[in-house]
């Protein structure tokens, strides 16, 4: 799984937590076979400056071959100040490149990057 991502704030972030949950084909929401949890907390460490961007990539994030897509639930963005943001109610998205603002704080993919 890769998430790509750009800081749109006028802050430092040193800290992004990704909430996404697997869905199959169907779209119903699936379960890791090992551990049976279905929303995943993926975790950034940063610096990210100011219009800098970055990626982030992670293996096995869930133990399921029909997982098909996932949605970014919500972005936890903690800021080098201390400030914490979350974004959720985010826009549905998939594997394929998509670009969305789920604040003002943060653009991302869910991609191939």
């Amino acid at each position: 799984m890769w998430i790509c991502f750009r800081n749109v704030s006028d802050k430092p972030i040193d800290y992004i937590s990704f909430a996404l949950t697997p869905y199959n084909a169907v779209g119903d929401v699936v379960s890791s076979e090992i551990g049976g949890t279905s929303t995943a907390v993926l975790r950034f460490t940063g610096p990210l400056l100011r219009d800098d961007s970055d990626r982030a990539h992670w293996e096995n994030v869930w133990y399921n071959s029909t997982v098909d897509h996932a949605i970014l639930e919500s972005a936890t963005i903690e800021f080098s100040d201390g400030d914490v943001v979350i974004a959720s109610h985010v826009p549905e998205v998939g594997w394929q490149r998509v670009e969305g603002g789920i604040s003002p704080h943060l653009e991302y993919a869910l991609s191939s990057c």
